[in-house]
């Protein structure tokens, strides 16, 4: 068995003089997101004597998440308890063959702190939750994850304070299924849920922003031109979808969304004002929909449909290919959504999944439009035929890396970008997945700065998210810049434009060198007349 070996020489000398009775195992069913779905599986914990090191066994490889939650879960774990033990950690085998993200970090503190004192737990509860300092922090997959707790005949499921959607998602499962879903952000309160059975008490729907105040915030420096108007524009179909729902405390809150939007516009945080926005549209459709207790799926898919024809797409030039590309890349993530479908036994709730799915789609079609209007039309034509081989490269780096889940779907985007032509938007996808095998691995971005359009938005939006502390998603997001930066250049280089440019000037000057030799001859043929 290979290892995975993690020194933290921090627990070693917090705890090197505590008494050590490390001799337990301790496991539990977490859940965890796989393809379309979710399933639970196995972990265990096992302690033995040692000044608090980390193994962890493989298979499934595990990536730079889930180390860091270990990590956090461990050192939660033995300040609680006051001692620290080596640990062994184990995944179930099989279940996949990558485990990565932070969501069994609440679960993986509850285990631990168990197998370093020998103290059991309650059996009827599933946990799902990252770990923020003392804190339980969001994770995705809510209600894939609470389905399968509840068909799995838990009674309890532990989650962190659930965003409007997701909780009036897991609301029809609890009526469904005899299962409880309980919310908390305090680890405190979960470890006196799970170990002295004491009661969490049942949050009301939570409205209010768990973002900073925008206000807090410094000013980002780089503004970036012409993509105000996109912001506007996300905001605006925000804005209608919000005023068709009836409830009004909801109706409320997706306006504070609004106002928290427009105030991150005026830090000149563009990117994550528009991406705020764009995520809101999409919750506030969906919870009218559930709102109006049903939905038509062929009808949605219509209107991705009907929203492709109407694209107005301008011509690429060297001036304008990066917005070009960008609206390209979206219009093939809105073509995606297309072919998304329920499985035979999914239930009428995950109806409303699908919706909120294809919703994506709706709205990546929309910003695809306004990234063709928000283009300049200057500049001279590009044909994206000579960015072929940079894509093939790209698309062949990405594929060597063994990508999975969203990655993986992600290459077979740029796959079909491909083989439709759409090379820009292939290089791009392909960078992206490159970036996200970068981020599993550990590495850390290194540019300080960034000179293309792309680039530059993804780094204002890292900056946003190290502004709001989370230092993990500013990495990831940092390391796309850098592999969108290096595509990027390699693009601009293999536009012609200065070897035409030579072409021109070589034959400019040939025509006025023939032009002064006419002239030369014809005045020595006139000398001679005279």
């Amino acid at each position: 068995m290979k290892k995975l070996f993690i020194v933290l020489f921090f627990i070693s000398l917090l705890f090197a003089g505590a008494p050590q009775e490390c001799n337990s195992t301790a496991s539990m069913l977490v859940p965890a997101v796989v393809g379309s779905g979710a399933r639970l599986v196995n972990l265990s914990v096992t302690s033995f004597p040692g000044p608090g090191e980390l193994f962890i066994s493989i298979p499934p490889k595990i990536g730079t998440a889930t180390q860091s939650s270990i990590e956090n879960a461990a050192f939660y774990a033995f300040r609680r308890a006051n001692r620290a033990c080596n640990l062994l950690i184990s995944f179930e085998k099989g279940s996949t063959s990558l485990i990565d993200g932070p969501s069994a970090g609440a679960a993986m503190s509850v285990m631990i702190y168990s197998a370093i004192t020998g103290i059991p737990f309650r059996n009827d509860t599933v946990i799902t939750g990252a770990i923020e300092g003392d804190s339980l922090g969001p994770v995705g997959g809510l209600y894939e994850k609470t389905r399968a707790a509840a068909k799995g005949g838990f009674k309890y499921m532990v989650t962190p304070l659930e965003s409007v959607f997701e909780r009036l998602l897991v609301e029809k499962l609890e009526e469904r299924y005899n299962i409880s879903v309980v919310e908390t952000n305090n680890l405190d309160e979960l470890f006196a849920f799970m170990f002295n059975n004491t009661s969490i008490p049942p949050r009301p729907l939570s409205l209010s922003l768990s973002s900073p105040d925008p206000s807090s915030l410094s000013p980002y420096p780089d503004e970036v031109e012409r993509f105000a108007p996109l912001v506007d524009a996300m905001v605006a179909r925000e804005r209608e979808v919000v005023g068709g729902i009836s409830n009004e405390e909801l109706r409320s809150f997706f306006e504070e969304k609004i106002a928290f939007q427009r105030a991150l516009k005026e830090k000149n945080y563009l990117f994550s004002a528009a991406n705020d926005a764009f995520l809101s549209y999409i919750d506030a459709r969906t919870v009218a929909a559930l709102e109006s207790g049903s939905v038509d799926i062929p009808r949605e898919k219509g209107r991705i449909g009907i929203c492709l024809s109407q694209i107005k797409r301008k011509a690429m030039t060297d001036e304008n290919f990066e917005w070009i590309v960008g609206a390209q890349l979206r219009e093939q993530w809105a073509r995606d959504r297309l072919s998304l479908s329920l499985d035979e036994d999914a239930l009428k709730i995950e109806q409303f999944i699908l919706f909120n799915e294809l919703a994506y789609g709706e709205a990546w079609c929309g910003v695809a439009k306004a990234l063709y209007e928000g283009a300049p039309a200057s500049g001279k034509m590009v044909d994206q035929a000579i960015w072929a081989d940079i894509a093939y490269r790209k698309i062949e780096e990405a594929r060597k890396l063994s990508p999975e889940g969203e990655l993986l779907n992600r290459l077979i985007i740029a796959q079909n970008s491909y083989e439709k032509g759409l090379y820009g938007a292939a290089i791009y996808d392909a960078a992206f997945v490159i970036s996200g095998i970068k981020a599993q691995a550990g590495e850390k971005p290194t540019a300080t700065s960034f000179k293309n359009l792309w680039p530059r938005v993804y780094a204002s939006h890292a900056a946003y998210l190290k502004a709001v502390g989370s230092e993990e998603g500013a990495r990831r997001t940092l390391l796309f810049a850098e592999e969108l930066e290096k595509a990027t250049n390699e693009m601009s280089e293999a536009i012609p434009e200065n070897k035409f440019n030579f072409m021109v000037g070589v034959a400019a000057l040939s025509l006025l060198l023939s032009a002064v030799t006419i002239v030369a001859l014809r005045h020595k043929k006139n000398r001679g007349m005279s």
